[in-house]
């Protein structure tokens, strides 16, 4: 059974969710990471936002990697545009997981390299 302080706290972080543009699976890793790191109650607030923003940060990595490969096949440097695509799926599988629309769009291109 839920007890209040656990009620207030889901909704806490339902809205730090909706508030940092955050998933609803990423946001269970991240307090994942608080509980591993031992994040006193009181710091986690502080210490969300600093995930938030490097999560933010690799998605935009990853993206920016993702387009400048696609530069690169437009270009027909296919073995720079193979690469990039490898260090973006990497990140996008660490923050986002498999199973997000951006890393399956990823894998797909990165198949294109392959076959």
């Amino acid at each position: 059974m839920i007890n209040q302080a656990e009620l207030v706290s889901m909704r806490s972080q339902t809205e730090f969710g909706n508030e940092q543009g955050i998933t609803k699976t990423a946001l269970e890793n991240f307090f994942n990471i608080l509980q591993q790191e031992k994040i006193a109650p009181e710091d986690y607030d502080h210490t969300l936002r600093q995930i938030a923003e490097r999560y933010h940060n690799l998605l935009n990595v990853a993206t920016s990697l993702n387009n400048l490969s696609g530069l690169y096949r437009v270009q027909g440097l296919y073995s720079k545009a193979e690469l990039l695509l490898q260090r973006a799926l990497k990140i996008l599988e660490k923050v986002v997981g498999k199973k997000s629309p951006s890393h399956q769009t990823c894998t797909r291109k990165l198949q294109y390299f392959i076959s």
